[in-house]
């Protein structure tokens, strides 16, 4: 995988990575669409903002020193998410 890599960008590998596009977000009844960023910085973790009309989204996953996470609704408050749900796989190319 690395020398596929180095053929699709020779020079100093890449370490951090940062996605944009749109996104739609269905839960239960509501449904809505906006733009999304998802940044994945190599060996430590993962950041998704989603932005909504509802107002903004965010889930934070740490993987080094063991893997963390929290995520908020509109409201701002930050929530612990479950362990099994901060496993990613950032190494692969899978942010999240």
């Amino acid at each position: 995988m690395q020398k596929a890599l180095l053929a699709l960008a020779p020079g100093p590998p890449i370490t951090d990575a940062t996605l944009s596009g749109t996104a739609r977000r269905i839960a239960g009844s509501d449904d809505e669409s906006g733009t999304v960023v998802i940044k994945a910085l190599a060996g430590t973790g993962t950041r998704l903002d989603l932005s909504l009309p509802s107002g903004t989204r965010t889930e934070i996953r740490n993987v080094s020193g063991g893997p963390a996470g929290s995520w908020s609704d509109p409201d701002g408050v930050a929530h612990t998410m479950a362990y099994t749900t901060t496993f990613s796989s950032t190494r692969a190319g899978h942010p999240l």
